[in-house]
């Protein structure tokens, strides 16, 4: 565990390794997009569970819901049902994965999670994409750029925070 010494520790170290590029936590009232953070030349977003400084943002502003799911249709509608009732004053994180199950791993014993999860995640989460009509703020996706497929859904997701309002 870390003490009040180490915690200050690795905030000095943070600090002065990104400096002007730290995002400051917004006010109630001040959401943060991608396209913001560019303008602002912000490129870091420091989640840290206690509070050290304007730069540090809390844990719960940024929920990131889990599916818990193997299933295409459970995980575009709760991707969905996310995005329709998060709170847009904070950085909603949409978690693009599926979660092996017993059943996964017995089926897929001699493959991988790539082959066994992500490819057929991943093409659920690009069509899930496509079909917005709000934008997402952080997508997580396994294998991310390791295929035709995760590479469009990084353009689609930068296009899509990009376009204003």
């Amino acid at each position: 565990n870390f003490c009040p010494k180490d915690h200050l520790q690795l905030m000095n170290v943070i600090c002065s390794t990104f400096e002007e590029r730290l995002c400051p936590c917004p006010g109630e009232s001040k959401p943060v997009s991608l396209d913001f953070l560019q303008r602002n030349g912000l490129q870091v977003i420091l989640l840290y569970p206690l509070v050290h400084g304007d730069f540090c943002w809390p844990r719960h502003m940024c929920p990131n819901p889990w599916a818990n799911t193997t299933s295409s249709s459970h995980l575009s509608r709760f991707l969905t049902n996310g995005l329709e009732t998060r709170d847009t004053e904070k950085l909603f994180v949409s978690q693009g994965v599926f979660t092996p199950n017993l059943g996964t791993v017995l089926m897929y014993c001699f493959s991988n999670l790539e082959y066994a999860c992500s490819r057929r995640c991943n093409k659920t989460v690009r069509k899930w994409l496509t079909s917005l009509k709000t934008r997402p703020n952080v997508l997580i996706i396994d294998f991310a750029l390791s295929s035709a497929v995760s590479c469009q859904i990084v353009h689609l997701l930068i296009n899509l925070n990009m376009q204003e309002k």
